[in-house]
């Protein structure tokens, strides 16, 4: 193998570091986390905690707990918020 050639493969875990790192930015930036903390859940749904709590423990939306904190299947969230869509009759 040539040496430019090497040269190239040594570059490749490094933009794969990179590449990856400028995903997971990306989805922090447009909210495509798969999972999100409560913080955000109480951003997207307008509710207050008790509220969130409630509707944790009434198992209207997924959840998975991280030692002692929840976080939000951010799909759950969305259906939650269809499901209470009301749309408009023209």
């Amino acid at each position: 193998m040539s040496l430019e050639v090497l040269n190239n493969l040594e570059v490749i875990p490094k933009l794969v570091s990179q590449i990856t790192a400028l995903t997971k930015k990306i989805d922090k930036l447009t909210n495509n986390s798969k999972y999100i903390s409560k913080d955000e859940a109480l951003k997207i749904l307008g509710v207050s905690a008790k509220h969130l709590a409630t509707l944790r423990s009434n198992r209207k939306v997924t959840f998975t707990l991280v030692g002692k904190e929840a976080m939000y299947l951010r799909s759950s969230l969305d259906a939650l918020l269809e499901e209470k869509t009301i749309y408009a009759v023209a």
